[in-house]
């Protein structure tokens, strides 16, 4: 019988694979709560990258949060953010940018990390969501708040495209200074997911 009590007993056993099977994504949005089920789509993403399709499950679980509980969803921008994360590592390249797009739109001074996610959608392939000259204006926005290596790696990535030899060159000594300051872009983890809140 499907129920709350079932569903919490297999995901304490870690049978990843068996919630998918056996639950729908509105039965365990019914069944858990917002805490909970941000909880499950997250070990479900980052506990099965053997299998396909555990994490596209997630991702779709995700979405489905979103919808359920838009209002707890809406508080945290970052939850935006880091959906269109996994959306662009299962190549759902559409989604991933609309989700880094509803972050940015929730923000009067998004941050360099949000950012530089904004300006790498350039490069998704077949048709990217965004042109070569609107990522180089997120890059460069990026860029006047923090100086990261991950941002100095993009800099110097266009100004290989732009044939800049010296501007490359300058880029490239700076992704070797700041890698080994370990000066990097700080990574997006919705509130309710950070390692304290899910104690």
């Amino acid at each position: 019988m499907k129920n709350r009590n079932s569903l919490l007993h297999i995901i304490s056993e870690g049978k990843w694979d068996e919630i998918v099977k056996k639950f729908a994504i509105d039965e365990i949005c019914h069944f858990l709560s917002y805490k909970e089920t941000m909880a499950l789509a997250f070990d479900l993403f980052f506990e099965n990258f053997t299998d396909d399709d555990i994490p596209e499950f997630a991702v779709r679980l995700f979405f489905s949060i979103k919808k359920h509980y838009s209002s707890e969803w809406n508080s945290d921008w970052k939850n935006d953010a880091f959906l269109g994360k996994l959306c662009s590592v299962i190549w759902q390249y559409d989604e991933m940018y609309q989700c880094f797009k509803e972050a940015y739109d929730k923000l009067s001074d998004p941050p360099d990390s949000l950012l530089l996610l904004l300006a790498g959608c350039n490069s998704a392939p077949e048709k990217p969501p965004i042109n070569d000259e609107e990522s180089e204006k997120y890059l460069r926005r990026a860029l006047a708040k923090k100086l990261t290596y991950e941002a100095a790696l993009m800099m110097r990535a266009l100004s290989r495209d732009n044939n800049e030899t010296k501007q490359e060159e300058y880029w490239d000594r700076m992704c070797d200074d700041l890698e080994k300051r370990n000066v990097h872009t700080e990574t997006i983890i919705p509130d309710i997911l950070s390692s304290q809140n899910r104690r």
